[in-house]
Formats: structure tokens, C-alpha cells, sequence
């Protein structure tokens, strides 16, 4: 789906502007988790340019929580990232910590895929529907996101909290964010 992006390794402990090294039309998949389970960080898209200054980017990942990896895809607009502290940056030591991820390390969306916890899967194929089932039952927990093979955040067709089915226009990247196992099946 492109060429590979430069590896990205940052972390922190208060909010900050983190730079994405990228070529035009490059995405990026990175992830984002929190160093303690009683502080949580969000990661915004951020542009900035000799011309242009905004932190009003995509929310793409609204609230780490607990340990986990936050994986998700970049918009090309966004140049940076804004990884913002909940909270405020009074007080505190757990660190966040942010990282590429390959897409050579990314699965394939097969017929059916079983899985557990947050990640990015590579859709290669056309227009197709599948269902899916979601074991968290928590609605803010779980979802499905899809983003075009750029990075670009497309809406889609979706029916459903915990099951329901999502019609993918075409190739692209599809993030599943669930705590607990889930399942996907073409129909």
C-alpha cells in the first residue's frame, strides 16, 4: 500500500506536538498507550506549517486506558500529532508512549478473522460486507473505524453496537478498537 514510513519512537509525560515524518500520500499507522493505568492520554491530529497552525485534527485515539496499544491511522493533512495529558500536566509521572508500526506487520482482513484487543488490518479487496461481533460490551470501548489506502478517515455503511455488519467501500485500512475479543465474517 506504499512505501514505508520513517520508524517513529517517542515518549513523554505532559502534552506535546510530536512530528510524523511521512511522504506525501505515505499513511502512517502508529499507536499510542499510556505508562500507568491511572493516567490516560489522547492523540489529535495536528497541522503545522510555515502557513498553516491548527490542533483542531481528528481525535484519533479520544482516551488510552490501562496499558494497552491504541493503534490507529494517520490522515495525511495532519503533519503532527497532539498527544494531549487527561487532566492537565499538574502533577503525575506516567509517561505515554507513541511508535510506527510497519505495514508489513499488519494482517490481512480474511473471510474470517478472530482477534483480541486493538488493531489495524490491511483490506485488499473490494466493495464487501461483514459482520462482526464484538465480546466487550462496553459501546465507548469498541468500534470499528476505516481509512482509505492514504490514511484518509472514510464513513461507511454500519449497522450495530456489539454485533452488527460494516459494508468496506474498497481497500483500505480497517481499525478494530475492542478490549476483549471480537470477530469478523464476510457475508
Amino acid at each position: 500500500m506504499g512505501t514505508e514510513a520513517p520508524q517513529i519512537r517517542e515518549r513523554g509525560w505532559r502534552s506535546r506536538l510530536v512530528r510524523i515524518p511521512r511522504a506525501d500520500g505515505t499513511p502512517a499507522v502508529l499507536q499510542l498507550r499510556s505508562g500507568g493505568i491511572a493516567t490516560h492520554f489522547s492523540a489529535h491530529g495536528a497541522v503545522e506549517t510555515a502557513e498553516v497552525s491548527s490542533r483542531d485534527g481528528v481525535a484519533y485515539v479520544r482516551s488510552t486506558w490501562n496499558r494497552l496499544w491504541h493503534p490507529f491511522v494517520m490522515e495525511p493533512k495532519d503533519t503532527h500529532l497532539h498527544v494531549v495529558r487527561g487532566g492537565g500536566d499538574s502533577g503525575g509521572i506516567a509517561r505515554w508512549y507513541l511508535r510506527s508500526v510497519p505495514l508489513g506487520d499488519l494482517r490481512e482482513l480474511a473471510p474470517v478473522m478472530l482477534g483480541r484487543r486493538n488493531e489495524v488490518l490491511i483490506w485488499s479487496g473490494g466493495r464487501r460486507t461483514f459482520a462482526f461481533t464484538f465480546s466487550d460490551k462496553e459501546e465507548y470501548r469498541c468500534g470499528l473505524f476505516f481509512s482509505d489506502p492514504k490514511g484518509n478517515i472514510v464513513q461507511v455503511d454500519y449497522e450495530g453496537t456489539f454485533r452488527g455488519r460494516i459494508t468496506l467501500p474498497g481497500r483500505g485500512f480497517l481499525t478494530v478498537r475492542s478490549l476483549k475479543d471480537w470477530t469478523l465474517k464476510q457475508i
